[in-house]
């Protein structure tokens, strides 16, 4: 299996504007895929997002994770609507990294 991982950059864009623009369809917003493109190029033009990818160049992907809060039981229906199955044997953590220090010298 030939498995690429990556960060996404800014030639990425046309890529994820979709699955944005979808993100902001299932919050109740209207379809607006510019909108979707230019906020998502903005963000990793500024690198104010960070967003990673997963592709198998071979087979195509072999799955797809999705994280929502518990509290979100609309967004659980609808992904096991979908087939996602809720996986019970595993948490995720998340670690806040410091701030970078705005002048100093190393």
């Amino acid at each position: 299996m030939d498995i690429q991982l990556g960060k996404a950059g800014i030639q990425h864009a046309d890529v994820i504007a979709p699955l944005f623009d979808a993100y902001r369809i299932f919050y109740g917003k209207t379809s607006d895929l510019p909108k979707a493109r230019a906020f998502i190029g903005e963000r990793l033009e500024r690198e104010e997002s960070v967003i990673f990818y997963a592709c198998d160049r071979e087979h195509g992907a072999v799955g797809i994770v999705l994280e929502t809060g518990r509290g979100n039981l609309g967004a659980q229906r609808l992904y096991e609507s979908f087939g996602y199955v809720r996986d019970e044997g595993y948490y995720t953590y998340c670690l806040a990294l410091p701030a970078p220090a705005a002048t100093g010298s190393l």
